[in-house]
């Protein structure tokens, strides 16, 4: 057995970064209380981790699939809702913000913003402008092209070649192509101000913590192993996966909850925007919103977030000042 794997199975809280998320899959139950296709999919993702056979068995008794299907909200038991006063607390910015992390045991990251900047050295645009170049040597740039086909954000270049043309094997390969891109930005992505040491700090005090993102999960754990900062979380990273549709929400929080045993009311998000805010909310679970200018925190703010801060600074004084 890898140490990996014996930390995995060892420690408090397991490092479950030596999973890959590479199944676009949500536990859960069918009416007749037998497992449905995906527990045995489930099954499938982590017997064919570096866990192996065995280690697959020590964690499904760590965290049974009974387990993730009543954090899901769709067992035995009822998902239960977060307090209000996590949600819509009064007072200032900073009281509303104590309130949310008083109760956090498990704690979400969205990755591009709250982590760092993934295109902060190599500039989105130029990503997007590598997307296009692709689809014009396919013939799809034209006089009819839908506009976002020539936008400089590769994300929604990416989402409407997936809105159009869903089953083309064209899609896979543009999902590559951005993965490509993501992973060439690892290297120059500027880290978040006060990030690092926040889930450092956070890890030690006992929280369990987990990435959902819409980016890639290759170049989100690339990312962290090169920061050192894989260790410090208890799910592996869950991001885009493509199968031949597009999630409304790209935030995978079910099923990261899931993997981690966690509870909506002791769980809380960090994202931003305003898809972090609904997939939350859709969660039921509290969110804070970061921002670090000024715009976002409006964008933020407009999308229903109750409480935004501009800098990690405060959130790290808090955990570490937190008995």
């Amino acid at each position: 057995m890898s140490s990996d794997t014996t930390e995995l199975l060892g420690a408090e809280p397991p490092a479950f970064h030596v999973l890959q998320h590479t199944l676009d899959i949500r536990p859960h139950s069918v009416g007749d209380g037998q497992s449905s296709g995906t527990d045995s999919e489930f099954e499938t993702l982590l017997e064919n981790s570096s866990l192996g056979t065995d280690g697959a068995r020590r964690l499904r008794e760590r965290t049974p699939l009974t387990t993730a299907r009543s954090v899901a909200g769709e067992g035995p038991q009822q998902r239960s809702v977060p307090r209000a006063d996590l949600v819509d607390i009064a007072g200032s910015n900073d009281e509303r913000l104590r309130a949310i992390l008083r109760e956090a045991r498990f704690v979400l990251f969205d990755f591009d913003g709250p982590i760092c900047r993934l295109f902060g050295g190599h500039p989105a645009q130029q990503a997007a402008e590598s997307l296009v170049n692709f689809l014009e040597l396919q013939g799809l740039i034209g006089s009819r092209t839908p506009k976002e086909f020539t936008s400089d954000d590769p994300y929604a270049i990416f989402r409407a070649l997936a809105l159009q043309s869903p089953d083309s094997d064209l899609v896979y390969e543009l999902e590559e192509r951005l993965t490509q891109e993501e992973l060439r930005a690892v290297s120059q992505a500027m880290p978040t101000a006060y990030a690092d040491p926040l889930l450092r700090t956070w890890n030690a005090r006992g929280a369990r913590l987990g990435v959902c993102t819409p980016v890639s999960s290759r170049a989100a754990q690339s990312y962290l192993a090169s920061r050192r900062l894989a260790d410090c979380l208890a799910a592996p990273v869950f991001g885009r996966r493509y199968q031949q549709r597009l999630e409304p929400i790209p935030y995978r929080i079910d099923y990261a909850m899931a993997t981690m045993a966690a509870r909506p009311d002791s769980t809380v998000m960090i994202g931003s925007s305003p898809g972090a805010i609904e997939a939350a909310r859709q969660a039921g679970i509290p969110f804070f919103g970061y921002g670090r200018r000024e715009r976002v925190e409006k964008e933020l703010l407009a999308a229903g977030a109750t409480c935004t801060v501009s800098s990690l600074e405060p959130v790290l004084r808090i955990v570490r000042d937190a008995v």
